[in-house]
């Protein structure tokens, strides 16, 4: 079977997702806010618009709904970040009885692109499983401070 533009829309938008949060993590760890919020963290909201033209196509098209539900939490997503991060700047990630919300919410959405991807196109999805296993990395990479070397005297 061909994929679609819109599967193809779709499947490319999945890459930069887990390709912009690895550049988020990264950026973070090396201490550079202005690069996250002003950049990447736009380009990462932006990617709301080809998704949401996905969503109008599937639903149009009459995907599977467990594709469209999980497009729709996906979104759900950007949505959480442009108002928390963005407009009312409101660090949620400092408690956890936000943050532990916001992490499963990215999970599931992390998982959607994942099987949604396979369902386009197996080479396709494993690309996308890849950058989720980098993106694993990143979080790793992330929360892990330099060890501090003992002198033993």
């Amino acid at each position: 079977m061909a994929i679609s533009l819109f599967d193809w829309i779709y499947s490319i938008s999945a890459m930069l997702f887990f390709s912009l949060i690895i550049s988020i993590f990264i950026a973070v760890k090396k201490e550079k806010p202005d690069l996250v919020v002003k950049k990447i963290g736009i380009a990462f909201l932006s990617l709301s618009i080809p998704i949401t033209l996905v969503l109008i196509n599937y639903i149009l098209v009459g995907k599977e709904l467990w594709i469209i539900v999980l497009i729709i939490i996906t979104l759900g997503l950007f949505l959480a970040q442009l108002f928390l991060d963005f407009i009312f700047k409101y660090d949620f990630r400092e408690n956890w009885k936000t943050h532990v919300p916001y992490i499963i919410l990215m999970y599931v959405v992390c998982f959607g692109f994942i099987f949604i991807t396979i369902a386009i196109d197996p080479i396709l999805g494993w690309i996308v499983s890849f950058l989720f296993w980098a993106f694993l990395g990143a979080v790793i990479y992330l929360y892990t401070e330099k060890r501090k070397k003992i002198k033993i005297e």
